[in-house]
């Protein structure tokens, strides 16, 4: 289980760090996991990672990764990362499957040509998942990794058609368990993709989308550090696209 927040936008890094920190250390809701224990008892340790770009999306510039094994509320790797950034991608650990491992660290990157991908993933699963082809084989141990590489299996299949990404997210998530929790963030340079199941434990699993002026936020939980954004429920049932240029949003039915 994991914590994430992508931002789209005139983005302050700074503020979103922390916020991350602050979720890592579950210092900002109550939910089924620490209802019963109170804050602070359903922390995410296990490693972080960041994808961000500076330039705006018409400039097509590589996603810039950075990833650790620590915990993200003790590692000061944060003090580097750039001040304001127009697109970002956080995630905190709390490992299910997979070791604490930089290669089961989220985000996960792969290029395929002159296309870029970025994952994210909050949830378990511990069916047996379909193995992707050989070429698409995980680097690390995770599920989410293999659902990632599940995605990018079916885009081969599929090069040309303007909606193979939400195609593929379909295809890939019909073959996972129906009463799955789970949440999926998917970029590419130019949109991201998120989508959400959530059965045993909605709080917990339940996105949040900040809104302000000149930025969009989606994060596993409101956060505090940014007070202007304007806070809504992810919609069920949907996957939500957002061009990365304009940060137009489009609700189309899972």
């Amino acid at each position: 289980m994991c914590r994430m927040l992508l931002a789209i936008g005139n983005v302050s890094l700074p503020p979103l760090v922390e916020a991350m920190k602050l979720m890592a250390l579950d210092q900002t809701a109550i939910h089924e996991r620490n209802e019963k224990t109170g804050l602070g008892t359903w922390t995410h340790p296990d490693g972080w990672g960041i994808a961000s770009t500076k330039a705006p999306p018409q400039k097509r510039e590589h996603f810039a990764l950075m990833k650790s094994k620590k915990a993200i509320f003790n590692d000061d790797a944060t003090a580097t990362l750039p001040q304001r950034v127009t697109f970002s991608l956080l995630h905190v650990r709390a490992r299910s499957i997979g070791n604490v491992e930089i290669e089961n660290t989220h985000p996960f990157y792969r290029q395929i040509g002159t296309e870029e991908f970025l994952f994210c993933h909050n949830g378990t699963i511990r069916e047996r998942l379909p193995m992707p082809p050989p070429e698409f084989q995980p680097l690390g141990t995770t599920d989410s990794e293999n659902i990632f590489m599940l995605i990018l299996s079916h885009l081969a299949q599929e090069k040309s058609s303007e909606e193979r990404y939400v195609h593929a997210l379909r295809a890939v998530t019909k073959q996972l368990p129906a009463e799955m929790d789970s949440n999926f963030i998917f970029c590419t340079k130019e949109k991201s993709y998120i989508t959400s199941f959530h059965n045993k434990y909605p709080r917990y699993l339940q996105l949040q989308i900040g809104t302000a002026r000149d930025l969009t936020v989606i994060s596993s939980e409101k956060i505090g550090t940014i007070p202007q954004l304007s806070w809504e429920k992810f919609p069920e049932t949907a996957i939500l696209e957002i061009e990365h240029a304009t940060r137009k949003t489009r609700v189309i039915p899972r």
